[in-house]
């Protein structure tokens, strides 16, 4: 939850981020996702992934 705290620190003063606004809060979700995709699966393969 603290980064998604910090993450809104970032992006409201300077850029004008409003997550009311549905393009603004689909980018951020979009960003966010992505970003768990992809770390997960780096972090999935450094501990064994899908191996049985």
């Amino acid at each position: 939850m603290i980064n998604a705290v910090v993450a809104y620190a970032f992006l409201w003063p300077g850029a004008g981020f409003d997550p009311v606004r549905i393009p603004d809060a689909a980018a951020f979700g979009a960003g966010t996702l992505l970003m768990g995709l992809c770390l997960s699966r780096y972090f999935g393969a450094l501990h064994g992934g899908n191996a049985p």
